[in-house]
């Protein structure tokens, strides 16, 4: 049984990272138990806890897992820049055990790249999201898709994302997500590693 922690941004990465975990675990046949850690605050209050989140693995006041998945969005700086700022806290003896999953600019966005599983989870398909980045923008187009369902997104459509992400075609999602491919080939590296032992 592989531990993995993920620490994720906020609720939102918690929920899309444990179901994109959940589903390499089927697919690669490979038992996983994973821990979250989530931060409310925002990107620097996230990345000040991340930062001790590590001291306190690498000291051992925290389990030393197989993996640590830390999930925030790029915002509007970029994915690249977002990498190097993580990596700026993590410890040396620490970094081979990390994986990013940086949605680029926003999480909400990759929850509207397969129309076909929007549908399967809500009954209608949704419009393939441009790439723009500003504030709320895809906080907004999903929660319209969601409502354009006729089903009142009660938690701006956050609500349907584990469900949206179980159905979700990856392949697909990784030709139309840099950020999204991005995270895949991280998440599967450990996965492929692991497969074999």
């Amino acid at each position: 049984m592989r531990k993995i922690l993920l620490f994720g941004e906020d609720d939102a990465h918690e929920r899309v990272g444990k179901t994109l975990l959940n589903r390499l675990s089927s697919a690669y046949n490979v038992p996983v138990e994973i821990s979250v850690r989530s931060s409310i605050g925002g990107y620097g209050r996230a990345v000040a806890e991340f930062e001790k989140l590590l001291k306190d693995i690498s000291s051992g006041r925290e389990f030393f897992p197989s993996l640590v998945v830390i999930a925030t969005d790029s915002n509007c700086i970029g994915l690249n820049e977002r990498l190097k700022q993580i990596n700026k806290v993590v410890p040396d003896n620490m970094s081979e055990f990390i994986a990013h999953m940086i949605p680029s600019p926003h999480i909400e966005r990759w929850l509207l790249l397969d129309s076909e599983a929007f549908k399967k989870v809500l009954g209608r398909g949704c419009q393939a999201p441009d790439f723009k980045c500003q504030r709320d923008r895809y906080k907004n187009l999903l929660a319209n898709a969601v409502r354009e369902t006729g089903v009142r997104p009660l938690l701006g459509g956050l609500e349907y994302s584990n469900e949206i992400i179980e159905k979700i075609d990856i392949e697909h999602c990784m030709r139309a997500d840099k950020s999204f491919e991005k995270a895949l080939k991280d998440l599967r590296r450990f996965f492929t590693t692991w497969q074999g032992s």
